[in-house]
């Protein structure tokens, strides 16, 4: 019987994931947002966010100057179920 190791956690609703079968992997969602110092007097900067997948996960920090090589999508799904797009 396998049994939540979180402290306070009394959860017994557990069932095992085959490895060879789970199609997981790592992933990091990251707002990238444009540089102010390029911006004109009174503009905004524009952001987007970007998806991080394997082994990019982790590779950027918060305030981190970075360029994104990528595909873009819109994404019509929610991740999550239950919630909007």
């Amino acid at each position: 019987m396998y049994m939540c190791s979180v402290d306070g956690c009394i959860s017994y609703k557990f069932s095992s994931v085959e490895e060879e079968s789970s199609s997981y992997h790592d992933y990091q969602e990251i707002r990238m947002q444009e540089h102010v110092q390029k911006l004109g007097i009174g503009y905004i900067p524009r952001s987007v966010w970007v998806v991080l997948e394997r082994d990019l996960v982790d590779s950027c920090k918060a305030g981190d100057d970075v360029i994104v090589t990528g595909i873009v999508r819109q994404q019509w799904k929610s991740l999550n179920s239950g919630s909007t797009c």
